[in-house]
């Protein structure tokens, strides 16, 4: 098996799905499984810290499927850069993928709750954390979707016909 790496430069071409290949239950699909159960756990009419608690768990779980499912698709782990950081939220962050500081903020909030047992946030507080997980999903739908064909425009391509360059097939 060889191994090949693109220049980095390809990170920041428009990327668009030629085709998309979907089956049923992937961890895509699990993280807005885990959401919906949140939500539903919020929803109740007084839910309890242990209701709270549940709640708070388990958008963290859907938020560590999409972070670990953006690092395996983009296989960021293996990127041959020496000072890249360890953690996959770290890593998106460093590639540019997204933004942490909410992320951080809901994993800090669950470490509290299961590590140091403090009390879980408000329901009012979990809608917001709901609502946030919600747009982080959606915001990474489009990279996380596995496709049997990217197409990338660059400066780097312009001088060649682009169905001869530019096309990776995944």
């Amino acid at each position: 098996m060889t191994i090949r790496w693109l220049h980095p430069a390809w990170l920041t071409w428009p990327m668009s799905a030629e085709s998309i290949n979907l089956s049923p239950m992937r961890m895509h699909e699990r993280a807005y499984i885990l959401l919906q159960h949140a939500q539903a756990l919020v929803e109740q009419e007084t839910p309890s810290r242990e209701i709270r608690a549940d709640a708070l768990v388990n958008l963290r779980r859907a938020l560590d499927l999409r972070v670990q499912g953006l690092v395996d698709q983009f296989n960021l782990k293996e990127v041959p850069i020496q000072k890249k950081p360890k953690g996959s939220l770290e890593l998106l962050e460093f590639f540019g993928l997204v933004r942490p500081m909410m992320t951080k903020n809901l994993v800090e909030m669950r470490n509290a709750v299961e590590h140091q047992d403090e009390e879980p946030p408000t329901a009012e507080r979990l809608q917001e954390l709901c609502e946030f997980l919600w747009y982080f999903l959606r915001s990474t739908e489009v990279r996380i979707r596995p496709s049997s064909s990217l197409s990338f425009d660059s400066q780097y391509i312009e001088d060649e016909p682009r169905e001869e360059i530019g096309r990776a097939h995944v």
